[in-house]
């Protein structure tokens, strides 16, 4: 097995989290509440700090990524992702306990709607803002996930993402993951953006 694509794709995984965390910061700040901007400010530079990291010290290595591999790159996104998540959590007091901050995450992650925040209503709004944000991202996370599973049990390659596991025999690997996913990406952001529409 190959531990240099799975990091990188983690590494990648992190990244998107940390400039995700911008939304709810500026949000933050455009309300004045400026030690919960900080709380996602210093969420977002460790994040990006180990995210950068993986990326970095993995440049040089060869990016086969197997099925093996994929399928350990998938479990390591599921577990490690909403201990990051959940740092805002814990920096602004929304959530005092570390262990609470993850499974609120996590929950958010898995779009399973299971929460151990009594009141949400007086909540700040950023923190609400970044509960849903973690929800939506859970959900595409759900969808790439289950394109990796109908890869590996060979089920019909109906979409972009099973394609390019397929073929990810090749060394360019990266590349075809990042735009099959980006494709995913656009279509799912697309559905997102006429539910909101919907519901205005």
């Amino acid at each position: 097995m190959l531990f240099a694509p799975v990091f990188t794709f983690v590494g990648w995984a992190l990244g998107f989290l940390a400039m995700l965390m911008s939304v709810p910061l500026l949000f933050a700040l455009a309300q004045g509440q400026n030690e919960l901007a900080l709380s996602f400010f210093i969420s977002a530079i460790v994040t990006l700090f180990f995210g950068g990291g993986m990326i970095l010290a993995m440049r040089r290595e060869i990016t086969i990524l197997g099925r093996s591999e994929t399928f350990l790159a998938a479990t390591l996104i599921w577990t490690i992702i909403p201990a990051f998540a959940g740092l805002p959590f814990y920096l602004s007091d929304a959530i005092p306990s570390g262990t609470n901050s993850y499974f609120e995450a996590f929950s958010g992650f898995t779009t399973n709607g299971a929460t151990i925040i009594d009141d949400l209503d007086v909540q700040a709004p950023a923190i609400l803002l970044w509960r849903s944000l973690i929800q939506w991202v859970g959900g595409f996370a759900v969808i790439v996930f289950l394109s990796i599973m109908a890869s590996a049990f060979n089920l019909p390659r109906s979409n972009p993402l099973t394609r390019a596991i397929a073929k990810s025999s090749r060394r360019r690997m990266s590349r075809r993951i990042g735009s099959a996913v980006l494709s995913l990406l656009k279509i799912y952001g697309l559905l997102t953006a006429i539910c909101i529409v919907a519901l205005w």
